[in-house]
């Protein structure tokens, strides 16, 4: 990926942003108003993270009432400090806390995680038998988070199939399961 140029980058970029955001749309089933709410709280929630945490590249996911922090933070102390501080953001204990204690990725690793969660939509919307609508994804430095809830049944093909794509490098998941 290094060696790919720059306007090549840039429309690989643009066409995985298009993608996730196609693919978003299509799959997503829950109601607008919801929606919106929960992008607001991701949203308050990263930017008082990024404010108090400058100079990292700490990513906020909310599904489901779960939150993920992904991406790349200075220290293991730091770490433990975002953790803390969303949960006194949140009232919530239980924060899915992934960060990785090492320099922020490249723009083209950014570039490629994009494309991974592109695919991964594609490749979930695509199998029969998959509520692709009720699995958020989320893709950092090749690894990919799926969050949701889902039939117990779904989990294995699910997974499954993601690493089926290329560029994959470890699956990570916190289903929460519907009662039979």
């Amino acid at each position: 990926m290094s060696n790919i140029n720059k306007p090549i980058l840039l429309t690989m970029t643009i066409i995985a942003t298009f993608l996730t955001a196609t693919n978003s749309f299509a799959a997503q089933n829950s109601n607008s108003s919801s929606t919106i709410e929960t992008q607001s709280v991701r949203l308050d929630i990263s930017r008082k993270l990024n404010d108090r945490f400058p100079d990292n590249n700490i990513e906020v996911t909310v599904f489901n009432n779960d939150v993920l922090l992904t991406g790349q933070i200075k220290s293991q102390r730091l770490k433990k400090d975002a953790e803390k501080y969303t949960i006194k953001l949140t009232n919530d204990p239980t924060i899915m806390n992934y960060l990785e204690v090492r320099k922020p990725q490249s723009a083209a690793q950014t570039a490629q995680d994009l494309a991974i969660t592109s695919t991964v939509k594609g490749t979930l919307l695509s199998s029969s038998g998959i509520d692709s609508g009720k699995v958020k994804v989320v893709t950092s430095n090749g690894k990919v988070y799926l969050l949701g809830t889902i039939d117990k049944s779904q989990e294995r093909k699910i997974i499954d199939n993601v690493r089926t794509v290329a560029g994959v490098k470890k699956v990570i998941y916190a289903f929460k399961y519907n009662e039979q």
